[in-house]
């Protein structure tokens, strides 16, 4: 199996439970370089390289080229580049595991990046599939030619964040953070930032709750999909 580690500590703890768990030799971690720093995105895929290696985990650097530079002359659209640069990552992780047979990909998201997920669905109008947020086992999101053969995994969907960096600390394990992650030019930080000033006017909405309402929307969309497979 592969794990995609970005190098930040959700990453971080999922490479170095499945090395726990699995065994070194059974995974091969794959860390993108977006090759973005000309727009802000602050990314060290070496470093990420040196922290994989100390657990023992063998790892590949997969560089995204863009077909011209000019791209990013004019203004970016708020979200734009998130939403580009999602797409260039999930090709480039699908191509490196169908080029060495890798059905599996294990990735670190964890439960708040569902609710916000669901929060940012909202924000979009999303019907039920929607706002069911990610799911736990899903193929690559883009059609390509044997794409049924090749799966994501989301262990720690429901696992929230301060449980992932804990098990970073408890294992003394570095980690980076994306600066890029507090510009609010990019709407799914916008959506996040929207969430936490809510969460303060409003204490009602906590974390349990925003898990539970994600919960109830997950399994209507199972039950849903349940029915339409019988049909």
């Amino acid at each position: 199996m592969a794990l995609a580690i970005s190098g930040g500590s959700d990453s971080m703890a999922l490479a170095v439970l499945a090395a726990e768990h699995f065994g070194t030799e059974r995974i091969t971690g794959l860390i993108v370089d977006h090759q973005l720093k000309d727009v802000g995105v602050t990314e060290n895929p070496e470093k990420v390289q040196e922290n994989v290696r100390k657990l023992g985990i063998q790892s590949h650097i997969l560089k995204i080229t863009w077909k011209s530079q000019s791209t990013f002359s004019s203004p970016i659209i708020p979200g734009k580049l998130m939403m580009q640069s999602r797409e260039k990552r999930y090709r480039a992780l699908f191509d490196e595991c169908k080029r060495n047979n890798i059905p599996l990909l294990l990735t670190g998201h964890n439960l708040e990046d569902d609710i916000v997920t669901m929060f940012y669905r909202i924000s979009r109008m999303s019907g039920l599939d929607g706002l069911a947020a990610m799911k736990i086992t899903s193929t690559f999101p883009f059609p390509a030619p044997g794409l049924d053969s090749f799966f994501i995994l989301r262990p720690f969907l429901s696992t929230p964040k301060r449980q992932l960096i804990e098990t970073c600390l408890e294992r003394g394990l570095n980690w980076t953070y994306d600066q890029s992650n507090d510009d609010l030019s990019f709407r799914r930080n916008e959506c996040l930032q929207a969430l936490l000033e809510l969460q303060a006017e409003n204490p009602a909405i906590t974390k349990d709750s925003l898990a539970k309402l994600l919960d109830s929307f997950k399994r209507h969309r199972s039950y849903i999909q349940q029915k339409g497979t019988k049909l």
